[in-house]
């Protein structure tokens, strides 16, 4: 038997429990929307929004793709020596856009390095004394043959102070170098290598070598260009007997 009442509190109950169950479909329609509205993360290789979250290297596939992301500017560190070039860690396809706009490196368009040109790069690996390879956005890896030095030899018979000069090359040249080519040399030698002065921190690697006594000055033909400061370098070594000079004697 119904009590008195019962009917009209039954309908409240029920009013209730259908106001509830809207209220969550709508707060989970809510939520669905916001979470289509959420950006996703942008593909690796994509430029960085303005504003957007911080990129660095590892967000790019190649060098030429974080060389276009510089162009904007760089408010993500991409450049991080500052020579307008992004990422030379990256592998190639390689470009130098951004830095041909303003640095005035005279090399030619394709990037290959011309007579008198200069540009920055990576060292890659020392060969010995006066070999190094090093890496460059924009034209790749390049094997250089050090202009003004001829150090003792490492392969096919240890000459004395060979060791020596290699392993102070190995040194000396290391992570970001400046390549300088000579108007007055060849470009190349028969074996396509680069010939060319390395600058690091305003110090000529070559001539370094040279003043501690670990690499007699060189002309092959034609005198370089910096062959004064070479020679009075190899003058205070020779007679201090500096080096390899003492154990090996190399050039008398």
């Amino acid at each position: 038997m119904r009590r008195p009442g019962s009917i009209p509190l039954l309908l409240l109950v029920a009013a209730f429990a259908v106001a509830g169950c809207s209220d969550r479909e709508a707060d989970s329609g809510n939520r669905d929307d916001r979470a289509e509205a959420r950006p996703g993360p942008e593909p690796p290789g994509s430029s960085p929004r303005p504003g957007g979250a911080d990129r660095d290297c590892g967000s790019f596939s190649n060098q030429a793709e974080a060389q276009r992301a510089l162009a904007g500017g760089d408010p993500h560190g991409l450049d991080g020596d500052g020579d307008g070039i992004a990422c030379t860690s990256l592998p190639c396809p390689c470009s130098k856009a951004a830095a041909e706009e303003g640095n005035g490196d005279p090399e030619r368009a394709d990037g290959e390095p011309s007579s008198g040109s200069s540009f920055r790069a990576r060292v890659v690996s020392v060969t010995d004394g006066d070999t190094i390879k090093v890496e460059a956005a924009g034209i790749g890896i390049e094997t250089i043959r050090l202009i003004g030095i001829d150090t003792p030899e490492v392969y096919g018979g240890v000459e004395c102070g060979g060791r020596e000069a290699s392993d102070e090359m190995k040194r000396l040249a290391t992570g970001m170098v400046t390549v300088r080519t000579d108007p007055s040399q060849d470009l190349r030698d028969r074996y396509d290598r680069l010939l060319a002065y390395i600058d690091k921190g305003g110090r000529d690697l070559g001539r370094a070598m040279v003043a501690r006594g670990l690499a007699p000055t060189y002309v092959y033909e034609t005198v370089f260009r910096r062959y004064p400061a070479y020679s009075a370098a190899e003058n205070r070594a020779r007679a201090a007997r500096r080096g390899s000079w003492k154990p090996c004697d190399f050039g008398d």
